[in-house]
């Protein structure tokens, strides 16, 4: 038969950014996408019979094309896409197109039976305008389970640049779990369950962490080399795990998504948000807050230090540090762009700490002179083998409620 070509893209961890533009050839045996010179010129393949199929995106109309073992995704959303693969996988695609149809047919179904709900919120939209419809959406992430929460938190990360190896170290990644199971407890629950935080150290001159919904914490050693003491890495991560805790990522994500996705998640369909993940995360914006989001986890991640023995006032102090090398919104802190101006961000966290009142710290049983060298030479390795990470100590926090269903 002869190949038809259409425009779209593709994702696979070889690219620059994780992703390219493509031109996609469907033949009889499976799918290629070429991606430009630019982008290196390579072509990628997935064999009909190693193929699975979704729909979704921001349009509800993308189509993913997936490998077996999610390592290569080619998409497209030109209409006849998807009737050409239909003609041409033959056998070896019905089963993937009859799940798909099914799945669709489902959505369907369900945007049927809400289609009231949605009419409504269409008034409310045209009533109370953007700000109403944001306060909407964000109710409803709130009311969504955390196991949403842990399933985009594990899509994202199997999808954005990770700038630089896993470290194994266990002096290394030990010491910063440490840092997180002693935050942990005090960090908001969901019905009585707390999330489940777990740390990746990343090898990387970034000076940087974030954590993704669901909990995973990502540390780069650029962090650790910079601080001059485990309070400051520690009040650090208390401001990315609140990020976590008051689902900022979750709403950075349907905020992104648009009104159409942002509409299925308000009716309980979770679909378009699902595929959503990886596009959003590819372009990093599941990590990308706006100033009120950032101020919102500087006050709850000193609240979890202040809870949980350990001197909050160290983010201070880091910033100080940063502000004096690097001026007011430090480049080496590109996650700083959205966030309060440096000065202003020190003179609020040095306010609020004092708020807060005395607080009995607790010595960290963590050599971090060894942390720092060991983190500036990774060939140092004895392979971390977690015990105790994530696990919840059961530690109330003191605004805990027995029947408390979101942050």
């Amino acid at each position: 038969m002869k190949s038809q070509a259409f425009q779209g893209g593709v994702f696979h961890t070889q690219l620059p950014g994780g992703r390219a533009g493509a031109t996609i050839v469907i033949d009889a045996d499976g799918i290629s996408a070429r991606v430009p010179d630019s982008a290196g010129g390579e072509t990628f393949r997935i064999g009909f019979a190693d193929c699975s199929l979704q729909q979704g995106g921001a349009s509800g109309r993308m189509v993913f094309c997936r490998d077996s073992n999610r390592s290569t995704t080619i998409f497209c959303e030109e209409k006849q896409f998807l009737s050409t693969l239909a003609a041409s996988g033959g056998d070896r695609v019905a089963s993937a197109l009859s799940t798909l149809n099914a799945t669709e047919g489902g959505k369907r179904a369900r945007t049927r039976r809400h289609w009231l709900v949605g009419l409504s919120v269409a008034a409310i939209l045209g009533f109370a305008g953007y700000q109403a419809f944001s306060r909407a959406g964000n109710a409803a992430v709130r009311a969504l389970p955390i196991s949403v929460d842990e399933k985009m938190g594990e899509l994202a990360w199997s999808a954005i640049d990770k700038h630089g190896p896993e470290v194994k170290d266990a002096v290394v990644v030990g010491a910063i779990q440490k840092m997180a199971d002693r935050l942990a407890p005090q960090s908001k629950s969901f019905a009585g369950k707390r999330l489940a935080f777990r740390v990746t150290v990343i090898d990387a001159p970034i000076v940087n962490a974030f954590c993704l919904p669901g909990g995973r914490i990502v540390v780069f050693t650029g962090l650790i080399r910079k601080a001059s003491d485990p309070d400051q890495v520690a009040s650090v991560l208390g401001h990315e795990m609140a990020h976590a805790t008051l689902r900022h990522g979750l709403q950075r994500i349907a905020q992104s998504a648009g009104i159409i996705v942002a509409l299925q998640i308000m009716v309980g369909d979770l679909g378009g948000l699902m595929a959503f993940v990886t596009e959003i995360a590819q372009q990093g914006l599941i990590t990308s807050y706006g100033r009120e989001q950032e101020t919102e986890a500087d006050m709850e991640g000193l609240l979890m230090a202040h809870g949980a023995g350990i001197d909050g006032s160290g983010l201070e102090r880091f910033f100080a540090v940063l502000e004096q090398e690097h001026g007011d919104v430090p480049e080496v802190l590109q996650w700083l762009s959205t966030h309060p101006q440096l000065t202003e961000r020190r003179a609020t966290i040095k306010q609020r700490w004092k708020e807060l009142g005395p607080s009995k710290a607790v010595a960290w049983e963590i050599d971090w002179e060894a942390v720092v060298k060991r983190a500036g030479n990774p060939s140092l390795t004895a392979e971390y083998k977690p015990e105790s990470a994530g696990v919840d100590s059961g530690v109330p926090r003191a605004d805990d409620a027995p029947d408390a269903t979101a942050p």
